[in-house]
């Protein structure tokens, strides 16, 4: 293997308190010039989550920015924020962020190894974002490229979204290219599909058809010091 593609929550870090109104309450306090109540305005935004359930079950991906747009044309705004600013105090807002056991050591023997490694996370934030949170936790330094699937209309498990990155990665073959995740339909289907190496984070250390599962990075880094 050359190069070595990570999805983020649930496989490098995890998303800890998450509460999507905490976020809704952020704009409607402090972004949004609305002059009706605040249930008025969360009725308002219910007609909205059927596209976040149909998100689901899509290739297609729906971003932040573009919910923003939706909002501040129904309302107007009142802050100087620009949409960078209020992306990163939302997020903020809605869930805390922690650092797997064993991330860290597991890149620094990757990069000691001369790996490459990239990220690829499914989200509807966007790279700038996701790129914040990585260097918060202090690991944005061991990857050359961030792909946040919010900044790229396409979703996990699309393989065109993987396409993306491997025609990025000219060069380097399918075979020696790598993908780790934590969700055995969203993040091996297209990896396998596309003959790249893939590994899943679950609760147990087992090699199955086509991917191999690790219970910790303690238990991969083993995987890697005998097979990499």
């Amino acid at each position: 293997m050359k190069a070595i593609i990570f999805d983020v929550g649930g496989t490098l870090l995890e998303n800890e308190n998450f509460d999507f109104q905490k976020g809704l309450k952020y704009l409607y306090d402090e972004i949004l010039d609305i002059k009706e109540s605040y249930d008025d305005y969360l009725k308002f935004i219910d007609s909205f989550y059927d596209v976040f359930e149909r998100r689901k079950n899509s290739d297609l991906e729906v971003n932040f920015q573009s919910y923003l747009n939706y909002l501040i044309f129904a309302y107007g705004k009142k802050s100087e924020k620009n949409s960078e600013e209020i992306e990163h105090e939302f997020v903020k807002r809605v869930y805390q962020i922690r650092l797997i056991d064993g991330v860290k050591e597991f890149l620094e023997y990757l990069i000691n190894n001369h790996y490459d490694l990239y990220v690829l996370s499914n989200t509807m934030f966007s790279t700038i974002e996701v790129e914040k949170e990585l260097n918060q936790l202090g690991i944005l330094k061991y990857f050359k490229k961030v792909l946040a699937t919010g900044d790229h209309l396409l979703r996990k498990p699309s393989e065109m979204i993987f396409n993306v990155y491997l025609k990025y990665l000219k060069g380097i073959k399918n075979s020696d290219i790598a993908y780790v995740g934590n969700d055995c339909y969203v993040d091996m289907s297209a990896p396998i599909k596309l003959g790249m190496k893939a590994f899943l984070k679950s609760d147990c250390d087992k090699e199955e058809d086509g991917y191999i599962k690790f219970k910790s990075y303690d238990s991969l880094l083993g995987w890697f010091k005998n097979n990499g």
